[in-house]
C-alpha cells in the first residue's frame, strides 16, 4: 500500500493579476468583474483623449469583452493619427502614454465599432490612450462589456492540474510495483503483493499531490487519488483508480473560482524482458466549477500513453522516458458570455530521471533529478490555440526509512501561456 502526503508549494513572488471572471450557473448570466459591471453601459457625448483617459479605475477579468463605439474620431496636433485600448494603472508605459493592449485605431470622420477581448492576466483599469502627440476626441460613445469566458482558461489549469496527478502518483507506482529507478530494493514483483489468496498479486495505493499556479493567476489545487492493481502476467498489471481534484484559483479583483472534478480511471503498464516499461490510462471525470454561490458541471476525459527504460550506470540509474498526454472537455452551453463547446489540452514531453547510487551523507536517501522538455498544445471552447514549450526541472530523495521507502520530490514548469505551476509531494510506501 502507497501513503501519500503533500502540500502546494507556494512562490513568496507571487503575482495576483488574475484570469477567470466569476462563473455563474448555466441558466445565468457569468458573474462580471468589477470593471465590466462598472464602464458597461457607458455612454457620453465625447470622451477627449489627452495621452491617457481612464474610464475604469477598477479590476477586469482575461476574457471580458468590450465594444466601444461612436460616430466619428477627430485628431488634432502633430504626429500620426490613432488611438488604443490601454491599462494606465498597471503602470506599464508606451512610446508616449501608456503601453497599447489592443491594435491602433485610426478610422477618422466616421462612424466606428471596435471590440477588445481583455488579455490573460487581466487588466488593473480601463482606458483610452492616444498615439501622440495628437490631441483625439471620440464623439457619442457607448460601451459595453460582456464578462469574459474564463472558464476555458479555468478548464485548461484544472484538468493539467488532476492529469499531472495521475501521471505522478501512477509513475511512483510503477517504479515500485517494477522494481525501477527509485524503486525499493525488492525480489521480483513483491512490492504490494497480498497474500490472501495463493499467487494473487494485489497492491492498493493512496496518493495526495498539491500544486501551486502564479503569475497569470494565483491559487493552487489538491488531490486525492486510490487505486487497485494486480499482475494479469509476470511482467503485466492492471488497475482501476479514483480520485477528486480540488482547485481554488482568484482574478485581479480578489474574486475566487473553484472547481471540483471527480475522476474514475483504467490503468496499465508491461514491463518487456530487456527493461522497457510501457503504460497507459483512461479517465473520466466529472467536473463543477462554482463561484458567487453558483456552479454548473463539465465532463472531462483524460488519457495518457508513456515509455520509459532503466540505464544503470557505476554511479547511478538513468531512466529515460517520453510521454504524451490529452484531456477534453464539454463546455455546457446557456450560460451567457461563454463560448460552449470543447476544450484540448494535449501535452507531449521528452526527458531524463537520474537517480544517484550513493545516498546523502548520514542517510538512506537516494537524490534524484529530471529534466523534460514539454509542448503542450491547448484550445479553448471558441478555438483559439495556444502552442507552449518550456521545460519542467524536478529533484528530490528516495530512499529505505524505517520499514518502508520515503520519496519527497519538487517539480517547476509552466502551465499556460504566462502561467508557471510548481508542485511539492511527499509520500511513505511500505508493504504489509
Amino acid at each position: 500500500m502507497q501513503i501519500g502526503v503533500s502540500q502546494v508549494f507556494k512562490p513568496a513572488y507571487a503575482l495576483a493579476l488574475g484570469a477567470f471572471a466569476s462563473l455563474a450557473s448555466g441558466s445565468a448570466a457569468l458573474a462580471q468583474s468589477a470593471g465590466c459591471a462598472d464602464i458597461d453601459g457607458f455612454s457620453s457625448s465625447l470622451v477627449a483623449i489627452r495621452v491617457d483617459n481612464i474610464l475604469s479605475s477598477l479590476a477586469f477579468s482575461a476574457g471580458d469583452t468590450l465594444t466601444i463605439s461612436g460616430t466619428s474620431a477627430t485628431h488634432t496636433g502633430s504626429g500620426s493619427d490613432g488611438w488604443y485600448v490601454s491599462d494606465p494603472l498597471s503602470g506599464i508605459a508606451g512610446a508616449f502614454g501608456s503601453a497599447p493592449l489592443s491594435s491602433i485605431f485610426t478610422a477618422t470622420g466616421v462612424a466606428f465599432s471596435e471590440t477588445f477581448v481583455v488579455p490573460v492576466g487581466g487588466m488593473l483599469s480601463f482606458g483610452l490612450s492616444e498615439t501622440g502627440p495628437n490631441f483625439t476626441d471620440l464623439a457619442d460613445v457607448t460601451i459595453t462589456c460582456l464578462a469574459g469566458s474564463g472558464g476555458s482558461d479555468l478548464i485548461i489549469l484544472s484538468g493539467f492540474a488532476q492529469q499531472q496527478s495521475i501521471t505522478t502518483s501512477l509513475g511512483r507506482n510503477y517504479r515500485n510495483r517494477f522494481a525501477l529507478a527509485g524503486g525499493a530494493p525488492l525480489a521480483g514483483n513483491g512490492l504490494f503483493t497480498s497474500t490472501k489468496g495463493g499467487n494473487e498479486e494485489v497492491s492498493a495505493w493512496v496518493s495526495t499531490t498539491g500544486r501551486a499556479f502564479w503569475d497569470g493567476y494565483e491559487g493552487g489545487s489538491l488531490d486525492l487519488s486510490f487505486g487497485v492493481d494486480r499482475f494479469v502476467s509476470a511482467n503485466t498489471l492492471v488497475g482501476v483508480m479514483v480520485g477528486l481534484n480540488q482547485l481554488s484559483v482568484s482574478d485581479a479583483s480578489g474574486a475566487e473560482t473553484d472547481a471540483t472534478a471527480a475522476m474514475i480511471g483504467l490503468y496499465a503498464a508491461h514491463d518487456t524482458t530487456d527493461g522497457i516499461l510501457t503504460d497507459g490510462n483512461i479517465a473520466l471525470a466529472r467536473t463543477s466549477y462554482d463561484a458567487s454561490g453558483s456552479s454548473f458541471d463539465t465532463t472531462r476525459v483524460m488519457v495518457g500513453l508513456g515509455v520509459s527504460a532503466v540505464i544503470e550506470k557505476s554511479t547511478g540509474i538513468l531512466q529515460p522516458r517520453a510521454r504524451i498526454t490529452g484531456a477534453w472537455e464539454d463546455f455546457p452551453g446557456g450560460v451567457t458570455g461563454v463560448v460552449a463547446g470543447n476544450t484540448r489540452q494535449i501535452i507531449a514531453s521528452v526527458g531524463a530521471r537520474y537517480d544517484w547510487a550513493a545516498p546523502l551523507a548520514g542517510t538512506a536517501l537516494k537524490p534524484f533529478i529530471s529534466l523534460d522538455l514539454e509542448y503542450a498544445s491547448l484550445q479553448d471552447t471558441s478555438g483559439v490555440q495556444d502552442d507552449i514549450l518550456a521545460p519542467r526541472f524536478g529533484l528530490g530523495v528516495n530512499g529505505t526509512v524505517g520499514t518502508g521507502t520515503l520519496s519527497a520530490s519538487i517539480d517547476i514548469g509552466q502551465t499556460a501561456a504566462n502561467v508557471y505551476d510548481a508542485g511539492i509531494d511527499i509520500s511513505y510506501e511500505f508493504t504489509f
